[in-house]
């Protein structure tokens, strides 16, 4: 074989090495970003709704910890126990909802930062009807490490349940408090993660970057 033709050769095979190489990369960065997206899916889905229910809370049972979380000054209330109140709104989740013990503000944490999302409630009355123990608006307030992220207020109806879309995130406390002290009302279907850690942002890139790393060293030694 010619000089020539060996150099035409070994030029054709290194584009060939080029070719094969980046679609090795592209490959990979395509599968990369689907486990990215998938992480991230997964940790959409970890978001869950706290309903209280199922739990075998007795009235004005002490919640203490639900799905990893710890709720202080709080009592569960059932749908049964609500109707002897003569009230009639069903609540969201169905079965049983949680109230402010002695209208004191309550609070929610895990011993970890978290997301809130929101959640629903209604002014405790008797007869669908505001009493003078009735809270007729609520305050929504994150904290973390002891500082405030922000707050939220509500105004209450003792007819039907409101939604209130406070979200905070990154806190590792949330303190919900009625208008006046011994006012009381009922919340459910609060927006909270569980207690299972997921990879943040930071850290799925990570991955992926190091993956990268990987593979142009493998590249190198070729």
């Amino acid at each position: 074989m010619s000089g020539r033709k060996l150099a035409e050769t070994i030029a054709r095979f290194e584009v060939l090495t080029v070719r094969h190489q980046n679609y090795t990369l592209k490959r990979y960065m395509n599968r990369t970003v689907l486990l990215l997206s998938l992480l991230a899916v997964s940790a959409a889905a970890n978001a869950q709704v706290h309903t209280y229910d199922g739990q075998g809370y007795s009235y004005d049972q002490e919640i203490g910890t639900y799905s990893g979380f710890t709720y202080v000054n709080t009592g569960a209330i059932n749908a049964s126990d609500w109707a002897g109140f003569g009230n009639t709104t069903a609540f969201p989740s169905g079965g049983t909802a949680v109230y402010n013990r002695y209208g004191n503000p309550l609070s929610v944490s895990n011993g970890s930062t978290f997301d809130f999302t929101g959640g629903s409630f209604i002014g405790w009355g008797y007869g669908d009807s505001v009493q003078g123990y009735t809270a007729t608006s609520v305050t929504l307030e994150g904290f973390l490490g002891g500082v405030s992220q922000g707050s939220y207020t509500a105004n209450l109806s003792a007819t039907g349940f409101t939604f209130v879309g406070a979200a905070f995130t990154g806190i590792d406390n949330l303190v919900i408090s009625p208008d006046n002290s011994s006012k009381w009302f009922v919340m459910d279907d609060l927006g909270l993660p569980t207690s299972q850690a997921v990879p943040e942002p930071a850290s799925m890139a990570a991955l992926g970057l190091g993956g990268l790393a990987l593979l142009r060293r493998r590249r190198k030694s070729a």
